[in-house]
């Protein structure tokens, strides 16, 4: 058994050497000027039109209009692996508000859970999309 395996995999290889390539010629590099490196602009991977309320009295009586629930998760898939980051779960719920035409985001709750299926620790948040009045 081990022959015919050995054999299979030396016809294989044999095989794969036998085969010609076509590769176009390497032409001359044109000279290449340096500029000056331009400065490196930061970016902010989350929406930064969205704004976090923890609750409804942080609005100071600011008329606003809820557009649905948004929730976000951040799993941590074994213990060796880097735990669930609640920062994650944030930007993912302010991507999902603005998805929903929202300018703000009410946090209503976040909780750690462990033993869950498919996941050693979960981070899960829920709120709500709304839009602040201006």
């Amino acid at each position: 058994m081990r022959l015919i395996t050995f054999c299979l995999l030396a016809m294989a290889l044999a095989g794969c050497t036998a085969q010609s390539h076509k590769t176009k010629p390497i032409q001359a590099a044109t000279p290449v000027q340096h500029a000056t490196p331009a400065k490196k602009m930061l970016t902010n991977t989350t929406s930064p039109s969205i704004a976090i309320y923890n609750s409804v009295e942080a609005l100071n009586g600011k008329a606003f209009l809820a557009l649905g629930g948004v929730s976000g998760n951040d799993c941590q898939i074994q213990a060796n692996d880097f735990p669930p980051n609640l920062v994650n779960v944030r930007q993912q719920m302010q991507k999902r508000a603005a998805a929903l035409s929202g300018n703000a985001l009410l946090m209503q709750s976040c909780e750690v859970l462990s033993g869950l299926p498919g996941c050693y620790r979960e981070a899960t948040c829920q709120g709500s999309a709304i839009r602040v009045a201006e």
